[in-house]
């Protein structure tokens, strides 16, 4: 498809279009074709406008022509567009009115399509159980059929799936047999999709250069076949590695770009991510009030388009950005709250990192009112989740230093020093990693929860 994303293919194609409108008869199949043809265009292109029209005219002409083959086609068409547009409750609708007709005609290559966008849909949900059932029907039957493009894409969406649920050997393991098949099939977008999955993975390990030489990678990719629909999502992930480096200037730039390109296209799932970190960003530059204003953007969003695991995100952050304010007990018990919420709605989803840090994020906002007692209880629960899960995108080093500040608090001194020197050798092993010695003092001196943890470690 990147040799057709061009003004040239359009200007085609919207030319056909044109004069098959002249008012010649029985040129609906055409019209169909090109408009099939405009839509996978514009949605490579993000020209998220256009590329509802091309879908809607799509569904409209196939239901003119009584085809079922070409409505079930145009479902698959518009649930690609909501996956895009990151509205993912609509694309599981639109995907299951596709399964269902490829069902009733008997058509099982359509009806696997089917099962890929809504197990996509589902992923993004964090309905992990369904999505996989959708998926490995789609696995099977494209084994059965023999196309190891579309298998290759099955099996990057069950890669993905496991990647959310923060199952790094599954998703990895996954993700490479999708690799192969992509580059075997010459599916370059395939491919750009599967390597961000293994930076992602890289970056859920800790290993933040790994992670940021598989987003550049990525980056080359997407501008090099003109997938400008995922731009944006290739600069938002180079910008969250130097984040987490604590190259904040360069991941606010890095970030406010991705935003303009998602915008641009409509991608919300995306503007909500860009939202969280700038306001993350803010909040460890210290900037308290761009950091809640980004951050209420952002959960605004992600509420929305129903994407659980931004919502917990949001609500964890807005929580540790009340906290860090201690402007009073309203903000504490509002932190409290947002911190309760997000925990229930990790528990809901099974997303493990949002339980963990929520429990974490109870226990601190307790401590801060004087419960000291459940602030103990909550964050030996966040350590006992931490422990008992293994990988996740939670952070070690914050929950051991959460834990080491409420027994510190408890006059536990010994006890609580353990945890101190436990938080301090992680952030060492993620340092040790991190081959860039500018990248690597970066990571230790300016990251403001890193620089605590090693200045309160030192002073014994």
């Amino acid at each position: 498809m990147a040799a057709y994303a061009n003004a040239d293919a359009v200007r085609h194609y919207t030319r056909a279009r044109e004069i098959l409108a002249r008012g010649v008869t029985g040129q609906k199949p055409q019209e169909y074709r090109i408009a099939r043809s405009l839509a996978q265009i514009h949605g490579l292109q993000g020209r998220v406008t256009e590329q509802s029209a091309d879908t809607t005219q799509m569904l409209q002409l196939a239901q003119e022509l009584g085809d079922k083959n070409k409505i079930a086609d145009s479902f698959i068409y518009q649930s690609r567009f909501f996956i895009q547009s990151g509205d993912y409750a609509s694309a599981k609708q639109a995907g299951s009115e596709a399964l269902t007709i490829s069902k009733q005609i008997g058509d099982e290559a359509g009806a696997a399509g089917a099962q890929l966008e809504i197990g996509e849909a589902c992923a993004f949900l964090a309905e992990h159980n369904r999505s996989l059932e959708h998926l490995q029907a789609a696995v099977d039957i494209w084994q059965r059929l023999g196309n190891r493009q579309k298998l290759a894409e099955a099996i990057r969406l069950t890669a993905l799936v496991y990647l959310n649920r923060n199952d790094y050997a599954e998703a990895l393991v996954h993700a490479q047999e999708a690799l192969a098949l992509f580059r075997e099939s010459g599916d370059r977008i395939g491919e750009d999709e599967t390597l961000r999955y293994i930076g992602d993975i890289h970056c859920g390990r800790g290993d933040y250069h790994q992670g940021l030489d598989y987003y550049e990678r990525v980056l080359r990719l997407r501008r090099e076949i003109g997938n400008r629909a995922r731009e944006g999502g290739a600069l938002g992930d180079l910008g969250d590695v130097h984040m987490l480096l604590g190259n904040y200037n360069d991941s606010l730039e890095l970030h406010r770009q991705s935003l303009a390109i998602d915008e641009e296209v409509g991608y919300k799932f995306g503007q909500a991510w860009c939202h969280h970190d700038i306001g993350v960003i803010h909040l460890n530059l210290g900037n308290q009030a761009d950091a809640r204003r980004e951050l209420e953007q952002a959960l605004a969003l992600a509420s929305q388009i129903q994407a659980p695991n931004l919502i917990v995100l949001s609500k964890n952050d807005l929580s540790r950005a009340l906290r860090i304010s201690s402007s009073g007990e309203a903000n504490l018990a509002a932190a409290l709250r947002l911190a309760r919420e997000a925990t229930e709605t990790a528990e809901r989803a099974s997303l493990a990192f949002g339980q963990i840090v929520g429990r974490s994020y109870q226990a601190m906002a307790h401590l801060m009112l004087g419960n000291k007692t459940q602030a103990l209880l909550d964050s030996r629960a966040a350590i006992a989740l931490l422990e008992g899960h293994g990988e996740t995108e939670a952070l070690p080093e914050e929950i051991y230093y959460n834990h080491y500040s409420i027994l510190r608090a408890m006059a536990e001194a010994e006890e609580a020093k353990k945890w101190l020197k436990r938080a301090h050798d992680a952030i060492v092993a993620k340092g040790t990693k991190i081959r860039n010695p500018a990248f690597r003092d970066s990571f230790l001196a300016n990251v403001p929860l890193n620089r605590e943890i090693i200045t309160t470690w030192q002073a014994g």
